[in-house]
């Protein structure tokens, strides 16, 4: 079950808060996500469910959103998808993933959009198979055009290792694998694949213990964050260019499972286990950690974390809410704004398309579900 997403971040804003930035059309209270048949099921006897997790912002504004397209027993029942949706009207694209045989891609989660909004990335970790004889089919990441809604790549990962998050360099592609601790690169330009290729080109291992996820990662200029996705949680620091460790691995939370990078140049680090968010500053040297930044303490199963400026978003699976944060009120950061999406939705994933609306989906009732935060002020 892919439950620690990632989603990879980026700041929507510059340093000064979100308020220089229009305000785009409300979304719609609810788009119902593709289902049943639309899902391309390999057998009607036992139907997906479309279970959405990552989302990332196109650049004419669709949310696109990744389709594990699970069974209720959480096993690949379906070709990994990619769906589209401008939150405003509700049009809604689908981009099937998995090739002419339907298993290039399965179980796609992490989605991640290039710094034009022109190309998205999405990992397909595959089925688990814990215990019994692994299927080795649809791990990788395909690239899709987000004019066209086509799928212009399909990579596979390297063997026995099943992609979760993933993050852009200007030379390389970072994908983190979802049982491992490890990390493998692929060439920008060609897609080859670097960190992972052979023997000579190891898959690089985080110095972390047990059988670790890794929940996100994120570029910010010259470093590559890496979370330690455990009851332990860490943050690495490696080289956005060559993947080289830099520095020992900081202690953020339990379960950390979302980066953002902040208006004001910091890092926020969700974390599920503790339903903190942990605030990370780049120093000289590496990095500093501020544990339990803030503390989200009517929350549970913190999924997500967004930043817009001097605003951050958060999720919370467990209490079926979204948050709305200010980093910036006079007496600290603080919930400004919170919006309870229904019981047993689940939401996973936050996208804030301006200051005050956002979209989440439900990863139970699979949908996309606006969100007005001007309705939930504290």
């Amino acid at each position: 079950m892919s439950r620690i997403v990632p989603v990879v971040l980026v700041a929507l804003a510059a340093a000064c808060g979100g308020s220089d930035l229009q305000p785009v059309p409300p979304p719609l209270a609810s788009t119902a996500l593709p289902s049943g048949a639309d899902l391309n099921p390999y057998n009607a006897a036992s139907p997906a469910l479309s279970k959405p997790q990552g989302m990332a912002l196109g650049a004419d504004g669709r949310a696109w959103i990744a389709l594990t397209n699970l069974d209720a027993n959480y096993s690949v029942a379906a070709p990994g998808m990619l769906v589209g949706v401008v939150p405003s009207t509700g049009v809604t694209t689908k981009v099937g993933l998995g090739g002419t045989g339907g298993h290039d891609c399965t179980n796609s989660g992490g989605v991640v959009a290039d710094a034009a909004g022109t190309s998205l990335f999405v990992t397909c970790t595959g089925t688990y198979n814990f215990g019994g004889t692994p299927e080795l089919r649809g791990r990788g990441f395909s690239v899709v055009s987000a004019g066209s809604g086509t799928v212009t790549h399909h990579v596979d990962a390297p063997a026995d290792f099943q992609p979760i998050s993933i993050a852009l360099s200007s030379t390389r592609i970072w994908v983190g694998d979802a049982l491992t601790g490890g990390i493998a690169s692929y060439d920008r330009t060609t897609l080859a694949l670097v960190d992972g290729a052979d023997a000579s080109h190891p898959v690089i291992t985080l110095p972390c213990t047990g059988n670790l996820s890794v929940g996100a990662l994120l570029v910010v200029g010259a470093n590559l964050y890496a979370t330690c996705s455990a009851t332990d949680g860490y943050v690495v620091q490696l080289d956005a260019a060559t993947g080289a460790i830099k520095g020992t691995k900081q202690s953020v939370g339990s379960l950390p499972g979302a980066l953002a990078l902040t208006g004001d140049g910091r890092i926020a680090v969700a974390n599920g286990g503790d339903n903190s968010v942990a605030m990370i500053t780049e120093t000289a040297s590496g990095f500093t950690v501020q544990k339990q930044a803030i503390v989200l303490a009517q929350s549970a199963g913190l999924t997500d974390v967004r930043a817009r400026g001097n605003f951050l978003y958060t999720d919370s699976a467990g209490t079926n809410t979204v948050q709305k944060i200010d980093l910036a009120a006079a007496a600290g950061p603080k919930v400004v704004a919170e919006i309870a999406i229904g019981d047993n939705t689940d939401p996973f994933n936050v996208l804030p398309l301006d200051d005050d609306h956002a979209v989440t989906c439900t990863n139970v009732t699979g949908a996309l579900v606006g969100v007005d935060f001007t309705k939930g002020v504290k």
